[in-house]
């Protein structure tokens, strides 16, 4: 079942929450890494917000040929989105 964006999974997985974040095309000429790292961003504060208590990040392979450091950009968007500056965290 759909609701907003995330997906309910069946109860043979084990997780029960989907949260599914593209980062569009990404071989047109004025494409960059950073659309992941948007993507990155955007995924998991939807799964923050959706109730998850610790988002696994998965990426895709097929980038490496047009981005070979997709991988550190798509993590760095996702560390943007669990920072919390140390003034609001007390």
């Amino acid at each position: 079942m759909l609701a907003g964006n995330v997906l309910s999974l069946p109860d043979s997985f084990p997780k029960k929450r989907l949260v599914y974040s593209s980062a569009g095309p990404l071989n047109r000429c004025h494409d960059d890494i950073r659309s992941l790292a948007d993507a990155a961003c955007k995924g998991i504060k939807r799964a923050l917000n959706a109730g998850g208590k610790c988002p696994l990040l998965v990426l895709p392979s097929a980038v490496k040929k047009c981005h070979p450091r997709y991988d550190v950009a798509a993590l760095l968007g996702a560390f943007q989105a669990l920072y919390v500056p140390l003034e609001i965290r007390v």
